[in-house]
């Protein structure tokens, strides 16, 4: 797949103050839900201008650089705020595929009011001291949406079930800028009230007024990347599907979705979760900057060092399943016959996910499947004056296609392009330019192609 990497290494992040971008208010297609009670229909773009299953993941570990912080105010004093913020922007402009984050954030955020009539919910997981989202991620998005014009009495953090709620009222104001320009709550005073809501087939109960009457306008839906060691059939995760769960309760207190796959479902297929004109819930995000590989309230026990951003929450779940939890932390418990219905209960199948996977200067680009094995690309870079140099690049097994190698600079310019033929799994470079000449000291941007598969690596030379 190939990708314009400008898109990716654009170093200065605009911020998106005096932004006031609205949606004409014509009525929406999804404003008659279908005769089984839901919104969605399978395959319904949430955002017409950025595909579902494209999800990114931002792999930056100086944005918390030690691995100790095991409670929500020991993480959030050793972040680097600003390479946070930087992160993100870059992610919005990899997710939106804009070249400056101004355009990138207008693109993910839209609203069919003015921006200071607009209200936003921040759906975030509350349960563990340990395991929540932290205040710098969360600032930054309503940092966002206050420069589009949102008033920070209209943004609402909020956990329906969160044990450790509180927690965030430390960091959150309604003036202090330094902090995040919201309220946080567990009740639903500040979203409204209670107002009573059926999901299909799995209970009634009551939710906040707000979403149920339609009256907020944005969802903004922040997980952590946590297990959930109960015998529950939800695919034994905490991640974005599964974040709703605080939200819709029973009249008895209890979550709403029953501990089951349908629950987990339904959850995230009604109007008060995607409905609206625009939709409401507009972006996903999982913190897996610490993750555990159970829950709910559980251990630390790894720190990917991760951010993963998406529009469509089942994309999102499915490929931290993949990329992250079973990938690098080697989870292994997860309910097999559960994880693809985060995809194909919503009319996807399992090899549509598109995983761009960044750091802050790098980005690679892959399908997310179980189907097709892939087979391993070795690019070396040798030399008598210069210290060897390997990428390993994950290749679709068995490709037909020519493959073929270009080096830029980081400003994008061609440095040497190589091409072998089909079924080459190496290559060697001698550090030579096109016109023979050696290149100096200092970074660059290997890709690797092959038909329309494309990956992009940082190489750094040295002498």
């Amino acid at each position: 797949m190939s990708i314009d990497r400008r898109s990716f290494l654009k170093t200065s992040v605009a911020g998106a103050a005096g932004l006031s971008v609205t949606v004409p208010g014509a009525q929406s297609i999804l404003a008659s839900a279908p005769a089984n009670g839901f919104v969605w229909t399978d395959k319904m773009p949430i955002n017409p201008d950025i595909d579902n299953m494209r999800v990114i993941c931002m792999h930056d570990p100086l944005m918390y650089n030690k691995s100790n912080a095991d409670s929500f105010s020991a993480q959030n004093k050793i972040a680097d705020e600003k390479r946070v913020y930087e992160n993100l922007d870059k992610m919005a402009m990899a997710l939106s595929n804009k070249t400056t984050a101004d355009d990138a954030w207008k693109t993910i955020f839209r609203s069919s009011k003015a921006w200071a009539d607009t209200k936003v919910m921040v759906k975030i997981n509350t349960v563990s001291n340990k395991m929540q989202a932290r205040a710098a991620i969360v600032k930054k998005i309503v940092d966002v949406l206050i420069g589009f014009g949102v008033q920070p009495k209209n943004i609402v953090l909020f956990d329906g079930q969160g044990g450790n709620w509180k927690d965030f009222q430390s960091v959150t104001s309604l003036t202090d800028d330094t902090k995040i320009r919201g309220t946080m709550s567990n009740k639903y005073d500040s979203l409204g009230g209670r107002a009573s809501i059926s999901i299909p087939d799995i209970s009634s109960g009551y939710a906040p007024k707000d979403l149920v009457d339609g009256v907020t306008d944005i969802i903004v839906n922040i997980a952590v990347n946590k297990g959930h060691d109960s015998n529950f059939n939800i695919g034994k995760t905490t991640l974005c599907l599964k974040n709703h769960f605080g939200t819709f309760l029973q009249s008895s207190g209890m979550a709403m979705h029953l501990h089951s796959t349908n629950g987990l479902i339904n959850i995230n297929k009604i109007a008060a979760t995607v409905g609206g004109n625009p939709v409401r819930q507009q972006l996903c995000i999982i913190d897996s900057i610490w993750a555990a590989k159970k829950g709910p309230d559980t251990a630390i026990t790894h720190k990917p060092d991760r951010i993963v951003m998406g529009t469509f929450a089942g994309a999102v779940d499915y490929c931290c399943v993949k990329k992250i939890r079973e990938e690098i932390m080697n989870v292994t418990n997860h309910e097999t016959e559960v994880i693809p219905k985060f995809l194909t209960s919503f009319g996807y199948k399992e090899t549509d996910p598109v995983w761009v996977e960044m750091t802050p200067e790098t980005v690679s680009v892959q399908k997310v499947t179980t189907v097709t094995p892939s087979d391993t690309f070795s690019f070396t870079l040798t030399g008598t004056t210069m210290k060897m140099s390997t990428l390993k690049f994950a290749l679709p097994k068995g490709s037909k296609m020519d493959i073929k190698v270009r080096i830029t600079d980081l400003r994008g310019r061609l440095v040497r392009e190589i091409a072998n033929r089909a079924g080459t799994l190496s290559m060697m470079w001698d550090g030579a330019k096109s016109d023979g000449s050696m290149v100096p000291a200092g970074s660059y941007a290997v890709s690797l192609i092959a038909g329309t598969f494309r990956s992009t690596m940082k190489l750094t030379v040295l002498r």
